[in-house]
């Protein structure tokens, strides 16, 4: 959750790290600011209501009984889940079946993403676990092959996954340019699998935001239907990253719940195509791989010839996602760059992400920012007559209809 509240309510804020970014007003430009619908959060009473009724599955209290080698798998901490909270709910269950905490591991699915044990620790468990068995899971690591999905992918998956006895997933659902919506397998895979999986599923043809069925997202369920998953926990989120749904219990049938809530906490309706867009990266902005979510529907609301200006944190900086930084991938960007012909002007203002960052994986005509008055002074002179623009302040969890 955003820790502070907008100073000016009458100014357009930007969601930046845990605060805001105040743009300067706008009275020649038409303007019109796209946020999603806001949905009441639920209640701490709804959200163990939830855990303990599952979709299509008896409670953790019930098929944790006798086990000795509990995983909760968790999402890291580029996703925006208060992943404690709910692993403590959940914990709490195991405790009742008889578990005890030297039996629990928590393993984090990484995926391709290096260097994440600092922020996960800090970000997704705090203390409150520090005594219990957790591993960032390592896609060049030690791994157990499963054969190949029809779409070719080699079924690589962590190994604790296939010893443990009971696996609990624990996740975020949201729109997601790739697989539609993350959520339900997508924890184990791409989350916990290896490389050469994660590879040839990112080479599969993308899914457009809120469409599940797609060849990411097919490739995933067929990967996970190999090792299953014995109680899934999905969050759906408000843009204010509270939790307004929590699906639990069978990880297919409660991930299409979670769907349906999802689609109606994500839609906004856009009026026109615009001459400039203003988009915030809020709550993926962690490192810019993750910002690439914002990035993808920004572009689609202006004219050819318009400019996107995009406002992102980036603390880990570019991030370490092994895939993007692959041979093959490297060929392809270094192809895309060279041929790289846009009218656009495009922007990013970051506090943390270097030139040669941004410029490893896109093109040189893409400008960095990362002083504030430089980019108040930018968007003031979008400031005129005839001009429209859009505001999109939760660009990564915004899902865009047209008239």
């Amino acid at each position: 959750m955003l820790d502070k509240k907008a100073k000016n309510k009458n100014a357009i804020n930007i969601p930046f790290e845990n605060s805001f970014i105040e743009l300067p007003i706008f009275s020649n430009a038409e303007i019109t600011e796209l946020i999603p619908p806001y949905i009441e959060p639920l209640n701490y009473q709804q959200i163990l209501h939830s855990i303990k009724n599952p979709i299509d599955n008896a409670p953790v209290s019930e098929i944790a009984k006798g086990k000795n080698n509990v995983l909760i798998i968790l999402e890291n901490a580029t996703r925006p889940l208060d992943t404690s909270f709910i692993a403590s709910l959940v914990v709490d269950e195991l405790r009742q079946a008889g578990v005890v905490d030297k039996n629990i591991t928590f393993l984090f699915a990484n995926g391709a993403h290096k260097d994440m044990q600092e922020y996960n620790y800090k970000d997704k468990l705090g203390n409150q676990f520090k005594n219990f068995r957790i591993i960032n899971h390592d896609c060049e690591g030690k791994l157990t092959n499963l054969g190949k999905t029809n779409l070719g992918s080699p079924i690589l998956i962590n190994p604790l996954v296939i010893e443990a006895d009971l696996k609990i997933a624990i996740g975020t659902i949201e729109p997601h340019y790739g697989d539609g919506f993350p959520g339900g397998a997508k924890i184990l895979f791409p989350g916990c699998a290896g490389l050469e999986w994660i590879f040839n599923n990112h080479s599969l043809e993308r899914g457009e935001f809120g469409v599940v069925d797609n060849q990411w997202r097919n490739d995933t369920e067929e990967s996970t239907g190999k090792v299953g998953i014995d109680f899934l926990v999905n969050a759906v989120l408000n843009y204010k990253r509270e939790i307004v749904g929590l699906y639990c219990g069978d990880w297919i049938k409660a991930h299409r719940e979670g769907v349906n809530l999802s689609l109606k906490t994500s839609v906004a309706r856009l009026p026109y195509k615009a001459d400039f867009c203003i988009a915030g990266s809020s709550p993926f902005d962690l490192n810019f791989i993750q910002t690439l979510k914002g990035i993808t529907p920004t572009r689609t609301v202006i004219k050819e010839d318009g400019t996107y200006i995009m406002l992102t944190s980036c603390r880990q900086g570019l991030g370490n996602h092994r895939w993007l930084l692959d041979e093959r991938m490297l060929e392809r960007r270094y192809k895309r760059n060279a041929n790289y012909d846009s009218a656009m002007a495009e922007i990013i203002y970051s506090t943390h992400l270097s030139e040669d960052e941004l410029h490893s994986y896109y093109p040189k005509q893409v400008k960095l920012i990362d002083d504030i008055s430089k980019l108040r002074q930018m968007i003031a002179s979008l400031d005129k007559p005839g001009k429209k623009g859009v505001i999109l302040p939760y660009s990564p969890v915004t899902i865009l209809q047209y008239p």
